[in-house]
């Protein structure tokens, strides 16, 4: 699953992982399932969807804080975010062996230059037809009302949630 895949990289990986895709596929979903796989307090979630954060400055915020996981949900809306997710990567988390985890619909390659050897990319897509059938299968629907579903709307998780 995307969680396990998600979770073997924080715990065996020193890279940024980058994890991206397109709008309602689930990345944020998934990094809140993440918060539960760690103890309270380990890990540091900050969405730059609130317009307040974009002037934040990344490593001021988390200079004097002790995380095991520190992930800024569209990170594309902080000011230099570029700049200021590498200088994180070399000083805070290099320092304090934190993993850092950059989640945005609307990052794309190529990533900034200075993020190069830095990173591992996790790309989440919509279900396949197979993934969509699977997941909707407690609804004990015909195939070709599966397949009339899937054509309308797409493999988007919040079709069948």
């Amino acid at each position: 699953s995307s969680l396990s895949l998600l979770h073997d990289l924080v715990i065996k990986t020193e890279e940024i992982t980058i994890l991206i895709g397109s709008r309602r596929v689930g990345k944020t979903t998934l990094c809140h399932q993440l918060l539960d796989k760690f103890p309270d307090g380990t890990v540091a979630y900050i969405n730059f969807e609130d317009g307040s954060l974009k002037n934040v400055h990344l490593n001021t915020l988390f200079n004097d804080l002790e995380y095991n996981v520190i992930i800024l949900d569209e990170v594309q809306k902080c000011i230099e975010f570029d700049s200021q997710v590498r200088n994180l990567y070399d000083g805070v988390v290099a320092i304090k062996k934190t993993h850092l985890i950059v989640v945005g619909s609307e990052l794309s390659r190529p990533y900034p230059s200075s993020w190069v050897g830095r990173y591992f990319e996790l790309r989440l897509t919509p279900y396949s037809f197979p993934e969509f059938k699977f997941a909707m299968a407690s609804k004990n629907l015909q195939l070709s009302r599966l397949m009339s579903l899937y054509l309308k709307w797409g493999g988007y998780p919040q079709v069948v949630y």
